[in-house]
């Protein structure tokens, strides 16, 4: 028993300490850049499944 109220202890000090860290600020819209882009994608003969049974996508 004392065992596990020791590993509890020290697993709610790492989810203290990951809950103490400062926020990271927002940068994404540094990283933005304006791209203009043409053209088009076209999927021939592609197949997707988990199970070859059922078939999920087909084109």
């Amino acid at each position: 028993m004392m065992n596990l109220l020791q590993s509890g202890a020290a697993s709610a000090e790492r989810v203290f300490e990951l809950l103490d860290q400062e926020e990271e600020n927002d940068e994404s819209g540094l990283l933005q850049e304006k791209f203009t882009t043409t053209g088009h994608i076209q999927f021939k003969n592609v197949n997707f499944s988990y199970d070859p049974e059922v078939p999920l996508l087909r084109t």
